[in-house]
Order: structure tokens, then sequence, then C-alpha cells
């Protein structure tokens, strides 16, 4: 597809209206986080720029609840030496109405975080896991809290605890069930865990081909597909799709560019994966590759 016009890793997507918007991110290692918001058509294959975020940062959680898109925590990353930097978490919510054009700030979420999930259910924002401030290295201060967020009242309210850190997982939603799958603590996870909303527990499912973490991960036909990340020291462009019905994993077809720290979306059928880094101190990517069954 067109490339993005601004190269970012640790930005997110998300649908409204069948166009994709980029928010967020950082251009580079170790470089201050953009408030960059950019949507793309996959109808004409164009790109157009959107009306900046008001708190620029990278590794934010996005979600849309009644065609409003809510960009939730995320932070400014401090560039230290070698491969280490810090990183100042964000409470920050901020709602953006693309009918508009316009951002608005909305009530703070209780525990700042980055690397985190925001999963929509029944009109309902469910924020699982990421990391908290970290004055040295990254992934070293897991958040464990689960909160909700209303939009419909914009009230937050803390709910449980996650099974296990979850920073830098992917995750998605089906079935009103919320998959977190993989992320990284001390090493890399291919742990699956399925959290019930409904009841408050988790269970866990059968685990990924390949760890990983900071791939790209969306639903397209009741199934999960998990796309490139960090593995190791190497950046993957494999692709690994789970079938909840059978609670099975299979390898399909690579991406072209092996890359980290990507996002990705699903729109009429097709498979969107955005931007990412090829290594550390490479501009961050603009590619867009699109999958179809």
């Amino acid at each position: 597809g067109t490339p993005m016009p601004t190269g970012r890793w640790f930005l997110n997507t998300c649908v409204v209206d069948g166009k994709i918007f980029a928010i967020g991110g950082g251009s580079k290692f170790g470089e201050t986080a953009l408030g960059t918001l950019e949507v793309y058509d996959p109808v004409t294959d164009t790109w157009s720029a959107g009306s900046e975020m008001p708190t620029p940062r990278q590794k934010p959680a996005s979600c849309v609840v009644d065609g409003k898109i809510y960009v939730i925590g995320g932070g400014e990353f401090h560039f230290i030496s070698g491969y280490n930097y810090g990183v100042e978490c964000y409470t920050t919510v901020e709602e953006y109405d693309p009918a508009t054009g316009t951002w608005t700030e909305k009530s703070s979420m209780p525990t700042a975080r980055s690397f985190h999930s925001a999963c929509e259910v029944e009109g309902r924002i469910y924020i699982i896991g990421g990391s908290g401030s970290c004055t040295f290295g990254l992934y070293k201060n897991p958040v464990y809290e689960v909160e909700m967020y209303e939009p419909a009242t914009d009230t937050w309210t803390e709910i449980g605890i996650a099974s296990r850190p979850m920073i830098n997982s992917g995750y998605a939603v089906i079935d009103d069930k919320i998959y977190i799958i993989g992320g990284e603590l001390e090493g890399y996870d291919d742990r699956v865990d399925v959290y019930d909303p409904e009841t408050d527990t988790w269970t866990r499912k059968a685990d990924m081909l390949l760890s990983r973490s900071e791939f790209g991960c969306c639903v397209l036909n009741e199934k999960i597909y998990v796309m490139g990340g960090y593995h190791e020291g190497l950046n993957s462009d494999f692709l690994d799709i789970y079938d909840p019905a059978n609670d099975t994993w299979t390898a399909g077809e690579s991406m072209f560019s092996p890359r980290y720290g990507l996002s990705s979306s699903t729109v009429e059928g097709k498979i969107y994966a955005i931007g990412g880094l090829f290594n550390y101190y490479a501009q961050g990517s603009t590619k867009l590759e699109v999958y179809c069954e």
C-alpha cells in the first residue's frame, strides 16, 4: 500500500467508518514522542492529515466506542545509553471525534502506564497490563491492575488483577472475551490468556508458536492474526493465526519486511500492517503491507 507519510513505531491504529487512524508513536529510538494523526483510506489507497493529538506520546492504547477514538496512557521515552532508556508514563485520556476533527480531554486513567492493552466490550473500555514509569530500562515496573472506563459517564473503575505481567502484549476481542497474547518482562512470552469481563476470570489457552512482543495483532473472520514483533534480539516477519474455536495456532504467510513496534487493523476482510522499526537505530518505518486470506 501507499507508505504512511510519517515514519514511526510504537504507534496505535484503529478504524472508524472504514478508515484507519494512525496515532502517535515515535520517529526513532530515543526521540521525542509524536502527536501525529494520519488517516488512511483503503478504498483510494491514500493518506490525509488529521488534527494533531494534544498530548504527544509513544505506545498509548486506543479504542473506538460509538464512532469516537479514545487514546489512553502512553508516555515519553528518554534515551540513556546503548539499548537503555527510561519512560515517563501518563494517565492522560483524550477523545477524538473524526466527524469534527476535534480532541477533548477526558477523566484521567487511575494508573499511569504504557505498553498496555485497551479493549472495547459492550461499550466499555478495559485497560490491561502495561508498564509504569521507569528511570532506567523498560519493562521493570509491570502494572497488574485491570481498570474499566465508561465513555458514557466518563468514569473509571478498578475491577481486577491481571493473571501475569502483560507488557507489550497483543490484544483482541472475540465473543466479548479479551485475548492477551505474548509480551515481555525479563524474557519473551508465548502465553495466551483470556479475560472474561462478565465473570472477572482468566483462562489460559494454547501458547503462541513464537514467543515475542511489540507485534501487530487483529481479528479477521473470528480468528486472531499476530504479525511481526521482536524475539530474542531479532525482528520477526512471521504471521501466526489463532483459532479460538479449537484453541490451535497455525503459521501463515510471512510479511515482506520483518519489523516490530508496528500496529495493525482490519478493514473489509483485509489486514493492514503499518509502521514499526527494522532495528533500534533506524528511522520509524512508513511501510504499509496488506494481507488477504
